[in-house]
């Protein structure tokens, strides 16, 4: 189900999500994807929680910062494509 929600955007370029819509994404990081005149927000895991969840899993050649910058940058080239 959609949920519409009219905010607007403060001279500094902030714009505030409302709090009923914060609770339900938990989420504080976001890829921010702008497609003609849309601008969504997908919100993403926590890489330091998803790491927790394998730990013991797998045993992975680097740390938590560089598979974040790994991904970031992923996510950010499949924008971009």
């Amino acid at each position: 189900m959609m949920h519409a929600h009219i905010v607007e955007m403060d001279d500094r370029g902030r714009i505030l999500i409302p709090k009923k819509v914060r609770r339900s994404v938990k989420s504080t990081r976001f890829l921010l994807t702008l497609s003609s005149d849309r601008i969504e927000l997908i919100p993403l895991d926590d890489p330091r929680e998803a790491f927790r969840k394998l730990k013991g899993s797998r045993k992975l050649p680097l740390d938590w910062r560089e598979a974040k910058e790994i991904a970031e940058r992923l996510a950010d080239e499949e924008v971009s494509s």
